[in-house]
């Protein structure tokens, strides 16, 4: 069989790209490291933060519609996303959620683990989980946390899946996890890796039906190596019955994607192209950058799009 490693990337929704920026660079001290659009639809922002250089399992992107509705929470979703962080560190950033005036609350995860639950602007759900787990990405030295109490990757994810439904022969059979503790209602799985090796799910009933919008989480990815990887993976979900979309060409990565049985839509996608495959690592972030097929088309884009100050300039 071949397994994942654990998340790649999510990607999420936002209403305000600068109250989003300020709050993931400004207050959460992730790299903003690419600005560029909706590659199915250029009149979108895609914004991309994560650790220096945009690591697997660090990754956290927000796609950017104009007046778009908030989301409604139910089944069929990411609920919440979890990021781990070193241990000893919630009362840092209790302090700093106070200062920034962004509402928290500490409490203990149903695995045991002590977590720092707080909200974006949009109300999308995070989780600070003190981890043991400890320089495994590319610390933003330049960034406004100390590394000693620096966002280490993804820690997990917890999906809310229709009590009617089991998306996990998709979970283990298809990509690889395995199911490793059941506790509280809620079941953990584990990939081989970190960053983002947990993913939970919780079994909800089917109404209300979660709705995406502002502050919902649109997709969430899987990391495969290569191509060949890649190829492999979707293969073992093929055979479950599940059909995907094919090879799509991101430009930062390669990927296919699948809804599941549960209404929520996950995506495969490659570790070896990354986001300094069209700026360096010392500019990401710094300037629009436009998919080939879009950059006849740059000024019209730009004039459309919202200007944006990074909080890195604002010092």
């Amino acid at each position: 069989m071949t397994k994942t490693k654990g998340l790649h990337h999510i990607t999420a929704i936002t209403s305000d790209p600068q109250a989003n920026l300020d709050f993931y660079e400004g207050f959460l001290g992730q790299r903003f490291i690419k600005r560029t659009v909706n590659f199915d639809d250029p009149s979108a922002y895609h914004l991309y933060y994560g650790d220096a250089i945009g690591t697997p399992g660090t990754a956290l992107t927000f796609f950017y519609w104009a007046g778009i509705p908030d989301g409604t929470h139910g089944s069929g979703e990411v609920n919440s996303i979890y990021y781990a962080v070193p241990q000893n560190s919630l009362t840092f950033w209790k302090e700093r959620a106070t200062s920034y005036q962004v509402v928290c609350e500490e409490k203990r995860l149903p695995f045991g683990e002590s977590c720092l639950m707080i909200k974006d602007p949009d109300g999308l759900v995070i989780g600070l989980v003190e981890s043991p787990v400890h320089n495994v990405v590319e610390h933003w030295k330049d960034g406004p946390i100390p590394q000693e109490y620096s966002l280490q990757g993804f820690y997990g994810v917890l999906l809310h899946v229709p009590d009617s439904i089991s998306i996990e022969p998709i979970l283990t059979e298809g990509l690889g996890y395995t199911e490793v503790s059941i506790k509280d209602g809620a079941t953990r799985y584990e990939a081989s890796s970190w960053p983002g090796k947990f993913l939970a799910t919780k079994q909800v009933p089917l109404v209300p039906q979660a709705r995406q919008g502002a502050g919902s989480i649109h997709h969430i990815a899987f990391q495969a190596e290569t191509d060949h990887e890649l190829m492999l993976l979707e293969k073992q979900v093929q055979d479950l019955g599940v059909n995907t979309t094919g090879f799509i060409d991101r430009k930062y990565f390669h990927s296919v994607y699948f809804m599941t049985p549960a209404s929520i839509l996950f995506e495969i996608a490659t570790d070896d192209i990354g986001f300094t495959v069209d700026e360096s690592a010392s500019e990401l972030g710094e300037n629009l950058v436009l998919p080939p097929q879009y950059e006849p088309h740059r000024k019209t884009i730009e004039a459309h799009l919202i200007p944006l100050t990074l909080p890195r300039d604002k010092k």
